[in-house]
């Protein structure tokens, strides 16, 4: 059953319950599953607040596949409201939910975009232009009556700059048809004029700008309908047909080069970097600012191109300029540059980043600079992005990356403010020692993090949130999530055109067309999987960041697979962990790979804690292992751990 047909219950009778945890509700209403459980399940209602219902209160239901659409849409609006209504509700159910309600929705627009192969006519239908941009021919030759008459020149005056062009061309019905033909590159210089135009606006933005100015022509203009669906046609083939030619005279190819060529001069200017008061810093940063931006936004083969030259000397230049820098507006502004590198080439972690002297230079800000919260937080999710491929660093760092650094960091988790004057929440403090624990395997003969934890005395506070990951299906060391939350700042989102795009496809939907093209299904398909990695789902190789484990399910394991460590849980949270790997176990599907990897957890914890003396649903989970014996699907290892673990209760 898909993730479409399998989230949609109705309320079969009404009910309230005194707690704020638990939803009120009537007969009839609808929700929206976000986490299946057996008495109680955790749902979004159709007013977009969070909470539990019980199980068999509700019953499952379909709706039109429109009709679903729009109602995930109503919900994700109302949802933030929920942090005003209920106390209970966090800002992490907010964005959990709103994550899981996006994936919905991409799954119900994939499912209602039938593609079809690409024909001029279907092209033609590819986008549809904004209607608050578009206007109908009545509406621009003659005015309502009773309403002010504006010269022309004195309308367009009043439109949006970026909109001027569409106005203008709007009006001009005699406008005859060119003969020549499309240049190939005229796409991507319409594009550049675009970007230079708007002051850097998102290349991807600007493609799908450049789309519905296309499509506004194409029908205003009849004359000029083969040439704008050649330009649409250009528009979708771009990104792989970009001539070397036109990358090396780009207006943002030459300014990369120009502002990596202003910081290699300031990196090299020993004496003024050697005056008391640093009259600098104004440049430089808006030197690194610069290059942060157009790494965001520009087309991605041009900025890959400037960073690779040379044998990657650009980046090697930022990560020399990052250790000699004391000041911290640079320092953040260099971070940012980092991880925009890190989305353009994830290769760059392990092949330069992680041998060399940046993993150190970001333990020194994450040992000595917890007063500095912003300063510190990006230091945490450079730090985390290195070492979230599980690539083995060398031998060295475990001069600076040590016990002792382990111990700091989880002194923050458990005293996240001790004095008053430290304010690092747990969230930024638990991923480094996640993304640190990745590259430990069992050969190892010495793992930092479990020694570091049994040697201590308590880590209530990690395991907590642990619990927290593991309910939820979060690994927040995974790439896609780190610079999704950091990229809401100044440098923009990297979901943000997929999204964008999908508000495209709705609206092409909404007036009957069920063609879409193929970059457009491929952008469904990424945004899916942004998602669904945000969340804890296995992230595809990308040669950075292969298929490798969840880091919160692999820490788990070796918790449980000691037994000293193991005693620092409190036997209500080994319960809590039972209860989420029963609720798994039982909704889950024989594919699904997270599957063997909670069957052996279930088995560490009942071989190596005092559960045995005191089982906790014993009989549910009894029950449980034994449907996955009988079931053929079923693969052989899960077999053997379900058999090893009943043989220790028989």
């Amino acid at each position: 059953m898909s993730i479409t047909e399998s989230r949609l219950l109705r309320a079969l009778y009404d009910y309230e319950s005194p707690d704020d945890k638990i939803l009120n509700f009537k007969s009839g209403d609808l929700f929206i599953v976000l986490k299946i459980g057996d008495d109680y399940t955790y749902a979004v209602s159709a007013y977009g607040r969070l909470g539990y219902i019980p199980t068999n209160f509700a019953e499952q239901t379909t709706l039109s596949d429109n009709e679903y659409l729009q109602f995930v849409k109503n919900v994700l609006s109302l949802l933030e409201s929920s942090l005003t209504k209920n106390p209970n509700i966090t800002k992490r159910q907010i964005n959990h939910a709103q994550v899981k309600l996006t994936q919905l929705r991409c799954e119900l627009v994939k499912k209602l975009s039938k593609l079809q192969p690409i024909t001029p006519e279907s092209n033609a239908k590819a986008f549809v232009f904004d209607s608050s941009i578009e206007r109908s021919n009545e509406d621009l030759s003659a005015p309502a009556e009773g309403t002010d008459q504006k010269e022309p020149d004195e309308e367009v005056a009043n439109v949006e700059p970026s909109l001027r062009f569409t106005v203008h061309l709007s009006r001009q019905s005699t406008i005859q048809p060119s003969t020549a033909s499309v240049p190939d590159d005229l796409t991507l210089e319409l594009i550049e004029k675009i970007r230079l135009s708007t002051n850097g606006l998102n290349y991807n933005v600007c493609k799908l700008t450049l789309k519905s100015i296309m499509d506004c022509l194409k029908h205003r203009l009849p004359a000029w309908h083969d040439d704008c669906n050649t330009i649409l046609r250009q528009i979708n083939s771009c990104d792989q047909t970009i001539s070397t030619e036109f990358i090396l005279t780009s207006n943002d190819y030459l300014e990369l080069k120009s502002l990596f060529n202003k910081l290699w001069f300031c990196k090299n200017d020993e004496q003024q970097r050697s005056w008391p008061i640093q009259e600098d810093e104004e440049q430089i940063k808006y030197i690194l600012s610069s290059l942060a931006s157009i790494l965001a936004n520009a087309n991605p083969k041009i900025s890959r191109e400037v960073l690779c030259e040379n044998n990657c000397e650009n980046i090697s230049l930022l990560i020399t300029y990052y250790q000699m820098e004391n000041r911290a507006v640079l320092k953040l502004e260099l971070i940012h540059c980092f991880l925009q590198t890190i989305r353009l080439l994830p290769n760059v972690i392990n092949e330069i980043m992680l041998p060399s002297v940046l993993p150190g230079a970001l333990c020194n800000e994450l040992i000595n600079y917890k007063q500095d919260g912003r300063r510190w937080a990006l230091a945490s999710k450079l730090f985390t992005a290195i070492f979230s491929t599980a690539h083995k660093p060398p031998i060295s760092i475990y001069d600076y990356i040590n016990e002792q650094f382990i111990n700091s960091l989880l002194d923050l988790v458990e005293e996240p403010n001790p004095t008053g004057e430290i304010s690092i929440s747990p969230e930024l403090s638990i991923p480094p020692i996640l993304a640190f624990n990745l590259h430990f395997n069992q050969d190892d003969d010495y793992n930092y993090v479990l020694n570091t934890l049994r040697n201590r005395q308590s880590a209530s506070h990690l395991l907590e949130n642990l619990v927290s990951y593991l309910n939820w299906h979060e690994d927040p060391t995974r790439i896609t999530s780190i610079l999704t939350n950091v990229s809401n700042d100044k440098h923009g989102n990297n979901l943000y055109f997929e999204l964008e795009q999908l508000e495209q496809i709705e609206d092409q939907l909404n007036q009957g067309n069920k063609i879409v093209n193929s970059n457009t299904s491929d952008s469904l398909d990424r945004c899916l999987t942004n998602l669904g990695s945000s969340t804890g789902g296995r992230e595809s190789s990308n040669g950075s960041q292969p298929n490798r484990q969840n880091a919160v399910h692999k820490l788990l394991l070796e918790i449980f697979d000691d037994s000293i460590i193991a005693n620092l849980f409190y036997y209500n949270d080994v319960c809590v962990i039972l209860d989420i790997l029963l609720s798994f176990l039982n909704n889950s599907h024989s594919d699904d790979q997270n599957r063997l990897t909670y069957l052996k957890l279930f088995r560490k914890i009942c071989e190596n804690t005092n559960y045995k003396d005191e089982p906790h649903k014993l009989k549910e989970i009894l029950k449980c292992l034994k449907l996955i014996l009988t079931d053929e699907q079923s693969c052989s290892e899960e077999k053997r751990i379900s058999e090893i673990i009943i043989e220790l209760f028989v």
